[in-house]
Parts: C-alpha cells; sequence; structure tokens
C-alpha cells in the first residue's frame, strides 16, 4: 500500500517526493555561483543592531532565593507549631478560602471563635518570619 501522497515523510519541504530528491551541496565547498558577498552598505554594524538585553533567570539571584527558602522553612515550622485550631483555622482561609463564617460552620464554633483563631495564627506567623 502506497503512503498518502501528502505525508510528510514522502514529501518534506521542498514538495518534491523522496526519491527525487538529491544530496544538497555542501556549503563549504562554495564555488561562488551562488552567493554574492555583501555589499558595505549592506552590511550592519554590532552598533546598528538592536540586540535585546538579556534578563537574568531567577536563579541567577541565589542570594534572594536562599532568603525565601529560609522564610519558607520558617513558615513551614511555625505552622507545625500553631495549636491545632488555629492551624485548622489559618489552612481553611489560606487554602480553601473559606470566610471566618464558613470556618465556623465547618468546625462547629462561632464566628469570633474563628475570627480570634484566624487572628492568632496570623500574629504567630507573622512573627515567625519576621515580619
Amino acid at each position: 500500500m502506497r503512503p498518502h501522497r501528502h505525508s510528510p515523510c514522502i514529501r518534506p519541504r521542498g514538495g518534491r517526493p523522496a526519491q527525487e530528491l538529491q544530496h544538497e551541496p555542501d556549503p563549504q565547498k562554495h564555488d561562488g555561483g551562488h552567493f554574492d558577498e555583501l555589499d558595505e552598505e549592506d552590511e550592519l554594524d554590532d552598533e546598528e543592531r538592536e540586540v535585546p538585553e538579556p534578563v537574568a533567570p531567577p536563579s541567577a539571584e541565589p542570594l534572594a532565593n536562599l532568603e525565601a527558602a529560609r522564610v519558607a522553612e520558617r513558615l513551614s515550622q511555625a505552622l507545625a507549631a500553631l495549636p491545632l485550631a488555629q492551624r485548622e483555622a489559618f489552612l481553611m482561609h489560606q487554602e480553601g478560602d473559606l470566610t471566618a463564617a464558613e470556618i465556623a460552620a465547618a468546625t462547629g464554633t462561632n464566628e469570633e471563635a474563628a475570627k480570634s483563631r484566624l487572628r492568632y495564627a496570623m500574629n504567630k506567623l507573622k512573627e515567625a518570619i519576621g515580619e
């Protein structure tokens, strides 16, 4: 069975069937026929070319990355050290995007207790990371 005539493996970019492809000339063996030297006016100086300013990846700032890692570690330790009720309220608020009223309903407490737990948790975590 013959492959479809538009198959990319049968018709390369030039549109010629694979059987008709010939070996392309080696650019190192230039005979001067196809490539003309650029005129001086066609050449661009380095000053004329617009080269975009390179942007450093985030990993290029190791001190900032180190500090962020230290803050994340302090936050993780402080979160683990919170009393269960405060940690639960904090995570429901931050991860679950629940309001104080929704946290109160989920934990079986009143809204004021949920607000208090959130406030205590936030204060302890801010203190732990140095804010």
